[in-house]
């Protein structure tokens, strides 16, 4: 569990490999999700690179173009700046890897109820 909740560490480093690092290209954006994820998640930092990696990059989720938005875009100004369809499918997804209120300024969990 990392902020509350739970999700399997190959999981969270493919999320925070599109999230974060998308733009970096395959290998380089999972390298880095997961040196992310293992600096945050005392579980996953026994997680070995060689065992993530291939079904990281073989993920289509971290792909820009497998996302209807960029829920990194406006992040720090959400409330305000998000449409309600990108407030529709941001919330959800960014519960399911990361708490809200870590994830999302002034956010609470029930944003994404």
């Amino acid at each position: 569990s990392l902020y509350g909740e739970s999700a399997a560490c190959g999981a969270r480093i493919t999320w925070a490999a599109a999230h974060h690092f998308a733009s970096l290209g395959a290998d380089a954006a999972c390298e880095r999700g997961h040196s992310l994820v293992r600096s945050e998640c005392d579980v996953c930092q026994a997680c070995p690179l060689h065992e993530v990696k291939p079904a990281c990059v073989a993920s289509p989720q971290w792909h820009p173009r497998a996302h209807p938005f960029d829920c990194q875009q406006g992040r720090d100004d959400w409330r305000r700046s998000w449409s309600d369809a990108k407030k529709t499918w941001c919330l959800p997804h960014l519960k399911r890897f990361w708490a809200l209120p870590a994830a999302l300024p002034g956010a609470t969990p029930g944003d994404a109820a």
